[in-house]
């Protein structure tokens, strides 16, 4: 014999469906007693609504039926329960108590046990009944959907919080038919009107007669993993072009570090005839000896460090990560060197880790002929200029500013705007204010003109001649830097020469 359910309260609606009394039997539902002489239509949601009149209409006076409705709002919130009406007379008399729709154990929502597993499972337990309405969502939605969870009990997820109802459709009709959604996607809107990507894994929920009566599931945010997937997948849409725009830049860079290993071999034979010499003549001693070698290291440390930055240029990078900018601007600066060198093109890397307006300080100048100059290590700087990203496509796009740069410094010396003797500049500034970093590369070369500022972007503009066109172009450069490195690029006037201005996070090393 079956455990007869206890009931919570009883409504009395009279013939024009007015409540008329209302009889408490369980504590916590006092305030009912404020809505007698209210419509009971104006407590059921619209498909709750049209299903009881129907059956009411339909029954003789001394028949009832049971069924399972969402009732309220009641103190701001609904109520999920099922219902007994018995009709006599010009009244009916309408029962509640717990709905009892699943005939299989489950873990009622609400439950300590429930809580602690959700937690583990950064997620949210949810119930919908029949129509679609959400009876009960553990809290927290308000991290997903900027709304409350008591705010959305009673929402509708076709209407109110799908971003499509079409999808809506689809996803209840899977339900229906395979019983219950397994890592089904799905974009729903946020209180501010954007989307929100979440993740549901449920199961179709039915009542004793077998008919479809709401859906059990978890709901998970994926928002920033289907961002980082989208991101993914442009990159690899993007790869084959990176992969082209690479190696058209192999002979540039092979060519550049040919010449940058001249000096140092030309150092290296010079001081082996130095010690052959020295032996000859009995001036070959510990200290000499010892300081040839501190020599020759030097230089093989210079050319090993090339071939490392040429190298690591080429390496995959499958996952962003943290890295150090300046470290990664004096490896792109190092690999271009002997090109800068050939072309007469020094380069200034200044910094300020202060507000704009302070005066920058040195950390490399390379002056051609002259060699480079290092005023301030990495280390110094380093927690105060880390970003996240890829940091080879962050390289890539350096390299394609200072080809630029130098493709317009010697093309201004051709016009005949520079003289062949004047020495080129490239001035990369870095600076450093609050979560923002931002590099000013400016050269004095040609320029770009005002009505090209943003032309310069496009994916088919250039300024070179057909054929003569290489590297990644500003077009893919400022792809990289809003998709894969979070940031902008922009190309503003200058009196003389190219102005192009990156703005990136800045990740605060704690």
């Amino acid at each position: 014999m079956s455990e007869e359910k206890k009931t919570y309260f009883t409504i009395t609606v009279d013939e024009h469906s007015m409540i008329t009394n209302v009889d408490i039997c369980t504590d916590g539902y006092g305030s009912l007693s404020e809505i007698i002489g209210d419509s009971f239509n104006d407590y059921l949601l619209g498909e709750y609504e049209d299903e009881i009149i129907s059956a009411c209409s339909g029954l003789n006076k001394a028949e009832g039926f049971n069924t399972n409705i969402l009732f309220g709002p009641i103190d701001n919130r609904y109520l999920y329960l099922a219902i007994e009406v018995a009709c006599g007379g010009d009244c009916c008399t309408i029962s509640f108590s717990e709905a009892t729709d699943i005939n299989a154990p489950q873990i009622t929502a609400g439950s300590d046990e429930l809580v602690e597993l959700t937690a583990k499972m950064q997620g949210l337990f949810y119930r919908t009944d029949r129509f679609g309405y959400l009876i009960y969502l553990e809290k927290g939605a308000i991290n997903i959907l900027g709304y409350s969870s008591d705010i959305l009990i009673g929402s509708n997820l076709r209407r109110d919080i799908f971003g499509d109802p079409n999808t809506y459709d689809d996803v209840k009709s899977t339900a229906i038919l395979t019983s219950g959604l397994n890592d089904v996607d799905i974009p729903l809107k946020h209180i501010d009107s954007r989307i929100v990507w979440v993740r549901i894994n449920s199961v179709a929920i039915t009542d004793k007669n077998g008919l479809y009566a709401g859906t059990a599931g978890f709901v998970k945010n994926i928002t920033e993993h289907k961002q980082n997937m989208d991101e993914f997948q442009a990159l690899s849409g993007a790869e084959p072009t990176l992969y082209h725009a690479r190696i058209s830049e192999v002979g540039d860079m092979v060519g550049s570090i040919t010449h940058q290993w001249r000096q140092p071999l030309s150092a290296l034979m010079f001081i082996i005839e130095d010690i052959r010499d020295a032996y000859h003549f009995s001036e070959l001693d510990v200290q000499y000896l010892g300081d040839a070698i501190d020599e020759c290291k030097s230089y093989i440390r210079f050319m090993s460090d090339t071939m490392d930055d040429f190298s690591n240029f080429f390496r995959y990078e499958p996952d962003k990560v943290e890295f150090q900018l300046m470290d990664k601007l004096k490896e792109v600066v190092r690999m271009q060197c002997g090109r800068l060198e050939l072309s007469a093109i020094d380069v200034r890397i200044q910094y300020n880790l202060a507000e704009a307006g302070v005066e920058l300080d040195d950390f490399i100048i390379i002056e051609c002929g002259k060699g480079t100059k290092v005023f301030k290590q990495e280390i110094d700087i380093a927690a105060d200029l880390v970003d996240y990203g890829y940091p080879n496509l962050f390289k890539q796009v350096v390299i394609n500013l200072i080809n630029n740069s130098i493709d317009s410094v010697i093309d201004s010396r051709i016009r005949g705007k520079m003289k062949a003797s004047d020495v080129g500049l490239i001035d990369i500034c870095v600076r450093v204010s609050g979560e923002l970093i931002t590099l000013l590369f400016k050269d004095n070369g040609l320029g770009i003109d005002a009505e090209n500022l943003e032309r310069v972007f496009e994916a088919r503009y250039t300024t070179k001649p057909k054929n003569q066109g290489t590297g990644i172009g500003l077009h893919m450069a400022r792809s990289i830097v809003e998709k894969s490195l979070g940031g902008k690029i922009k190309a503003k006037s200058s009196d003389s020469g190219a102005l192009l201005v990156i703005e990136l996070p800045r990740v605060v090393v704690k």
